[in-house]
């Protein structure tokens, strides 16, 4: 075979094995990056398993003192079912004269209210505890057990956020051979057709400055 046949196939040769070598290359850097992803997410999920233990932990002490020795825990819950039985009863009034612990004060009256759609947000706090934290009108507390568990929900917050942004970033595998197959696919529409087009177009140029 011609030396000059024999240098093309060669150099096509070289030009088709760095393809593949960069197109590998990207998969396997691709691949990397999506473990240490994955090994960050593992982390981030046992830290906040971490702070959720933490948090139950913190809120399992005795139940807290009532601030008003009448309107004490278990008043507080047949006034909740009252209103769940009554979902649209609105006379103040006799709502007052059923329950006299509320003193006829509209503050504690308001408070009870709220403090009865918090409860039948099941999904968000899962301890009586928690919720009670919630009504300095009706419990006693310390400002130091509000900052405390302000803190670990800042925590729990905080590794949630991490947690979605991390899982957006893994990829599965199919996602990450289809990424790697269009690099290859450009590495290789680079490496050949774009490289003769501009042999091409120099050697048009070539010929024509020549017959001139």
């Amino acid at each position: 075979m011609n030396t000059k046949y024999q240098k093309l196939i060669a150099r096509e040769f070289l030009f088709l094995l760095a393809t593949i070598i960069l197109t590998v290359s990207f998969y396997a850097i691709l691949s990397f990056i999506n473990i240490s992803n994955i090994n960050r997410l593992n982390e981030q999920k046992t830290a906040l398993t971490k702070v959720k233990n933490e948090k139950n932990t913190f809120l399992s002490f005795p139940p807290l003192k009532p601030k008003h020795s009448e309107l004490n825990q278990k008043t507080l819950n047949n006034l909740m079912e009252f209103y769940h039985a009554n979902p649209n009863f609105e006379d103040l009034e006799l709502i007052f004269k059923r329950y006299p612990a509320l003193n006829n004060d509209t503050i504690l009256i308001k408070a009870s209210f709220d403090y009865y759609a918090t409860i039948c947000d099941t999904a968000k706090y899962k301890t009586l505890n928690e919720i009670n934290l919630k009504f300095p009108e009706f419990f006693v507390f310390k400002k130091s057990t509000i900052d405390t568990l302000n803190s670990l929900d800042k925590k729990k917050k905080f590794f949630n956020e991490k947690i979605r942004t991390t899982s957006s970033e893994i990829k599965t595998k199919n996602e990450l051979f289809s990424k790697s197959v269009y690099v290859g696919i450009f590495i290789l529409f680079t490496a050949f057709i774009l490289r003769y087009l501009i042999y091409a177009t120099v050697w048009s140029i070539k010929i024509l400055n020549n017959k001139k």
